[in-house]
């Protein structure tokens, strides 16, 4: 009897799962097929492997479970898809033969190849690799180009929306501001392979970012070889500019191994205006600048698989860059009354800007089974430096350009803020036969110092001037657990999660003896809802709720000078901010797409000033003022109107009310906004060897937070060559050709108002040489390159 039971135990697992799915893929002519891609899913539709046949055109699957069916799609490049299923009583070696495509090669090339725009269930999907206009672009650039997404100056935004937060390869960037925009200019367009903007995120993400995320996926590994590109770029503003990039991936059986390095340098010339309507006299202020660029990127990785079910990997990237500026300031003052030039003031601006980050990821990766449970797990660590210096010199003269009796003033100011953090996540997949549980853990740890100083010194005063100097420390961490289960009632697809975030902050600030300590409990609850109205047309509706924490920066008591008439406050005691997002959408066939949605944000931070009509001093400060609700409808159609014209257009129209609690603004503001955007695709020749690509954005004036926006609009256009068997691309761009985007905004400050526009140089002439060698089905390592994994947000 203890050898029977004994022999149960043995025999069990090969009743359960024993058997594998072999077989072999052939053409008409019974030729063997190698690198057919084989998806392997059980009848819950969940995933239970791909596989790639190999030179003998040969497959054999990971042990599956005797008690499931299981549904084989074959897919080859060149060979129409072909589809089997395999019974759980039947015999589960098979042979199949794939038949070639029509010879139609234009038509086959089409139907095969992603959308250019894709409309999930939670997220919209730009795919970066199929729009031409994206090649020698980096990743503001393509942000920029991304449908929903808006892109001015440094600020990044949904269209009609406050607040997203930016994440690489699922994990969070916690930059901001300048240092955020100055990383995502290091990654190329060649790297990335599509953008996701998503509205309301699952629980398993981070629950930053008050109207969603954007998640940058870059390229993945497909087959073993080698691949080696190299790529140059020189670009002409009202400066130029040259960088180059060498990409790298040697993938063994077991190993796979990565590395790039980029670098960069020239200059860009960013112009702004602002004016202030005081009682008595108007200031018409006129900023020029030469902002450099020097830059140093890479990054280095591999993963190793010892067994089929687990992965082990490590990685680390860099990024080093030096934004130096040159800038000239003048400020025409003249009299309300008279409407006479009364004076000028005049400033000399040198910046010396360092933007450092250094990143490293461990992870680890474990199949438990065939039926999709898996286990993740990664650990991060960061270090962010951003040191800013400035020295300006600061004179008046009369309207005839004569000295006046003020005192020239040198002003030198430093802001350094250093970051460091170590994060961990714990993530699980555990499908039944019913339901499909993800649940999970995350901690995070984060210190950040921020230093400040501040001289200013009257050449033409027996005094030495004023000095500050000022530390400040903060600290954050975040505890998280999270679950999410999905299910089917139906024809209904539901779920629903939850996610739990614990946080304890702390700051000190040692000049000013002050200690500020602040700790809260929130809960995100998410829900979706889908149905399908036919196999083509599918409704949802979706619910999120979401939070918005303030830069570390905006935390410092201490005043930064930037002249003699401004400077800025942070504020410690800030909070973070809380927004409820429900949308509903429906898509028919990905090719026409709706949704409206409707957000209550509370509590959202922003930046006032208070101007004084006496003295002209302009203090800005930051506060939890501001609660917005928000009303967004957005249509977008994806059509192939001739077989050479792919065009995506989208139009939105939202509708905004802020209610201001700061006694400096307006009480409450509302208005429309609108905007349009067509990204248009063309294959110019038959071989399709030459493509090119025409895009258009027009934005509407617009009511956003406590400011009414001006329209803009702008082109870009862009050309593609192939040469060598596709090894070399060749490509010429233009964006914003007749230099239209100039962003122009109107609010109010005590009864003043005060005037912006600003254009970064946006008309830009870019050439690119991209020349690639190896297996050109292999562009990326893992995506667990640690470039997005909680680096401190560090926007100053």
């Amino acid at each position: 009897m203890k050898y029977a039971a004994s022999l149960v135990i043995l025999l069990l697992p090969i009743f359960l799962f024993g058997q594998k799915i072999t077989g072999e893929v052939k053409d008409k002519n019974n030729k063997p097929l190698q690198f057919v891609n084989i998806s392997i899913k059980d009848n819950l539709g969940a995933n239970a492997g791909n596989l790639i046949t190999d030179i003998n055109g040969q497959f054999t699957s990971i042990d599956l479970k005797n008690d499931f069916d299981y549904v084989l799609s074959f897919s080859l490049i060149g060979y129409i898809t072909k589809q089997i299923t395999i019974k759980r009583d039947q015999n589960r070696n098979t042979s199949i033969v794939l038949l070639e495509a029509p010879k139609q090669l234009n038509e086959v090339s089409v139907s095969g190849r992603k959308s250019l725009i894709e409309r999930k269930v939670d997220r919209l999907v730009f795919n970066v690799e199929n729009n031409v206009n994206t090649i020698g672009f980096d990743g503001l650039d393509l942000l920029g180009k991304t449908p929903m997404v808006r892109v001015e100056d440094s600020n990044i935004s949904l269209i009609g929306k406050q607040g997203v937060a930016i994440m690489v390869d699922d994990k969070l960037v916690r930059l901001s501001g300048a240092p955020l925009a100055d990383y995502l200019k290091s990654i190329r367009a060649s790297n990335i392979s599509k953008i996701e903007v998503i509205t309301n995120p699952p629980a398993e993400y981070d629950a930053e970012g008050n109207s969603g995320l954007i998640n940058i996926i870059t390229k993945k590994i497909k087959d073993p070889g080698y691949f080696v590109s190299i790529s140059e770029r020189a670009a002409r503003t009202s400066y130029n500019s040259s960088g180059t990039g060498v990409n790298a991936n040697y993938n063994l059986k077991k190993v796979l191994m990565f590395a790039n390095l980029n670098g960069g340098i020239g200059a860009n010339g960013p112009t702004s205006s602002i004016s202030r309507y005081y009682q008595a006299q108007t200031w018409n202020q006129f900023y020029g600048l030469k902002e450099k660029s020097k830059y140093l990127s890479g990054a280095v990785g591999f993963d190793y698989s010892p067994s089929k079910n687990t992965t082990i990997g490590a990685s680390y990237n860099g990024n080093v860059s030096f934004p130096d500026m040159l800038g000239n300031s003048e400020i025409r003052v003249v009299n309300n009354s008279t409407g006479i030039l009364d004076s000028i003031i005049h400033a000399e601006v040198i910046g010396d800007k360092s933007f450092k980050t250094n990143a490293a990821n461990i992870h680890f990766t474990r199949s438990l089974d065939s039926l999709g449970r898996d286990l993740q797990f990664d650990a991060d660590y960061f270090l962010n430096k951003t040191n800013i210096e400035n020295n300006s010199t600061n004179y008046n003269t009369l309207s005839d350009e004569r000295p006046t009796i003020s005192p020239i003033n040198n002003i030198r100011s430093g802001n350094l803020l250093t970051s460091t953090g170590y994060t961990f996540n714990l993530l699980m997949h555990w499908p039944t036969k019913k339901f499909k549980f993800t649940f999970g853990g995350k901690a995070s740890f984060i210190n950040s110092v921020n230093d400040v100083k501040y001289n200013q010194f009257f050449t033409q005063s027996a005094t030495s001037g004023i000095s500050y100097l000022n530390e400040f420390r903060f600290r954050e961490n975040t505890q998280a657990i999270f679950g999410s289960m999905n299910t089917s009632f139906g024809k209904f697809k539901f779920q629903f999660g939850l996610r739990t975030e614990a946080t304890q902050t702390e700051g000190v600030s040692p000049s000013l003896s002050q200690v500020n300590k602040n700790s809260y409990i929130s809960l995100f609850p998410t829900l979706y809802l889908t149905y399908p109205l036919s196999k083509k047309d599918v409704i949802s509706i979706s619910y999120g709720r979401r939070i918005g924490r303030p830069n570390f920066s905006s935390f410092n008591p201490f005043r930064i000078y930037y002249n003699q008439y401004e400077y800025y406050t942070g504020n410690p005691y800030l909070n973070p901010s809380f927004t409820d997002n429900l949308e509903l959408s429906n898509t028919f066939n990905n090719i026409l797409s709706s949704s409206i949605s409707y957000s209550v944000s509370h509590g959202l931070p922003t930046s006032v000033q208070t101007i004084s009509n006496n003295s002209n001093i302009s203090a800005s400060t930051v506060g939890n003022f501001l609660n917005i609700k928000s009303l967004y409808l957005g249509n977008s159609i994806s059509v192939k109107p001739f077989i050479w014209l792919e065009s995506y257009n989208q139009v939105s129209v939202y509708y905004n009310s802020t209610k201001s609690s700061s006694s400096v603004t307006q009480p409450g503001i509302t208005g429309y906004g609108s905007s349009f955007r067509s990204i248009n695709s063309l294959n110019i020749n038959k071989a399709k060897t030459i493509t090119g690509g025409i895009d258009f954005t027009y934005q509407f004036p617009e009511t956003s937070g406590i400011y009414r926006n001006e329209s803009y609009y702008y082109f870009d256009l862009a050309v593609n060559s192939v040469f060598f068997n596709k090894n070399l691309q060749v490509s010429i761009s233009a964006r914003d050709i007749f230099k239209t985007k100039f962003v122009s905004s109107y609010t109010i400050y005590n009864n003043i108002g005060v005037y912006n526009s600003s254009n970064n140089d946006s008309r830009r002439l870019i050439l690119t040489l991209r020349y690639s060698f190896g297996n050109s089905k292999m562009s990326k390592g893992q995506n667990h390159i640690s470039s997005g994994a909680e680096q401190g947000r560090s926007g100053n």
